[in-house]
C-alpha cells in the first residue's frame, strides 16, 4: 500500500507516511530568524536556525521511501522585534534567503526548469526541498504587520525564482492574501484550512489548495473538489492516517483512493 501523504507536519515523520520537506520563515518567528540571516550588502553568509534539510528528489508513493520532516517549527513566545536590528525591504529579505539556500547545499544547485532569465543566463535552484514554507501574514502574533509583509512578499518572489509552490498561514489576512496572490504563477495551498465553504469557495475560484488538518469544517471537507485537497497533521501527534480514515468516511470514499488523489494533486501542482 502507499505511504500516506502528510502534506504538512511539525512532528517528526511517522511510520507509514511521508512529510514533503519545506522551507520558509514562519510569521510567528521572524525576528529571531532575520537576525542571523546574511545581510546582502556585507555578503556574509551566516546559518539560518532551522533544521537541516537533507538530499531528497521527489517524493514517491511507493513504500519503503520517506522524506524529511517539515522543518515548520511549532508556537512559542516571540522575542522583541527589536532583535531584527534594522529595518528589511522584501528585496533583501529575498536574497538572504536565496544567499542561504545555495550555501545550505552542498551538492550541485541545478537549472531552472522554467527559467524567466535573459537566455544565457541560468537561475540556480535547489533540488532537495519542495515547498516554500510554511510563510504568510498573522494578524494575532506580535511580529509587527510591516515585517510580516515584507517577509511574505520575498517568499512569493522566491517560490517564483524557484518554481516552488507554497504553503500559506494566513490568519484574518485573507485581503492582502489575495492581493498579493493576483501576480503569481506558481500554485499556493492553504494549509490548515477550518474555513467555511463560503470562504472555501473563495479560495477556490482564484486558484488555492486546501490541505485540511484534524479541526475542520466538515461541510468544507466534504465539499472541496477531490482535485484541490490535501491533508496533514500540523501540530497534532495523531497519525495522518487517522485523518485520511475520517475524512475518507466523510467523503464516501476510502483511504487509499483519498491518499492516491493526495499524491496525484501533488504530481498535478509540481507541473505547473
Amino acid at each position: 500500500m502507499p505511504l500516506y501523504l502528510n502534506f504538512h507536519t511539525h512532528r517528526l515523520t511517522l511510520e507509514g507516511e511521508i512529510t514533503l520537506p519545506s522551507f520558509g520563515l514562519h510569521p510567528w518567528h521572524l525576528a529571531e530568524q532575520l537576525q542571523n540571516l546574511p545581510s546582502p550588502n556585507l555578503g556574509k553568509k551566516k546559518t539560518l536556525p532551522s533544521p537541516t534539510l537533507g538530499k531528497k528528489t521527489l517524493p514517491s508513493p511507493s513504500p519503503g521511501k520517506k522524506a524529511l520532516p517539515s522543518p515548520s517549527p511549532g508556537k512559542k513566545t516571540l522575542p522583541s522585534p527589536s532583535l531584527v536590528g534594522r529595518e528589511w525591504s522584501p528585496i533583501e529579505i529575498e536574497e538572504s534567503l536565496y544567499c542561504h539556500i545555495q550555501s545550505a547545499f552542498p551538492q550541485p544547485l541545478g537549472t531552472s526548469r522554467r527559467s524567466t532569465h535573459q537566455e544565457g543566463e541560468s537561475e540556480r535552484e535547489p533540488g532537495a526541498f519542495w515547498l516554500i514554507g510554511e510563510c504568510g501574514l498573522d494578524r494575532l502574533c506580535d511580529t509587527p504587520y510591516p515585517l510580516q509583509l515584507a517577509a511574505f512578499e520575498a517568499q512569493i518572489s522566491l517560490s517564483e525564482r524557484l518554481h516552488r509552490p507554497l504553503v500559506l498561514h494566513c490568519v484574518r489576512a485573507v485581503d492582502d492574501v489575495l492581493r498579493l496572490h493576483r501576480s503569481t504563477t506558481q500554485p499556493w495551498v492553504w494549509h490548515g484550512f477550518r474555513g467555511k465553504p463560503q470562504q472555501m469557495q473563495q479560495l477556490l475560484q482564484h486558484g488555492f489548495y486546501l490541505s485540511f488538518g484534524f479541526h475542520f469544517n466538515a461541510e468544507s471537507l466534504c465539499t472541496c473538489p477531490a482535485e484541490r485537497l490535501f491533508l496533514e497533521t500540523d501540530d497534532d501527534p495523531r497519525p495522518v492516517a487517522d485523518l485520511y480514515a475520517t475524512a475518507a468516511d466523510l467523503r464516501h470514499t476510502t483511504p487509499a483512493t483519498l491518499n492516491q488523489q493526495c499524491w496525484d494533486n501533488l504530481m498535478s501542482m509540481h507541473n505547473v
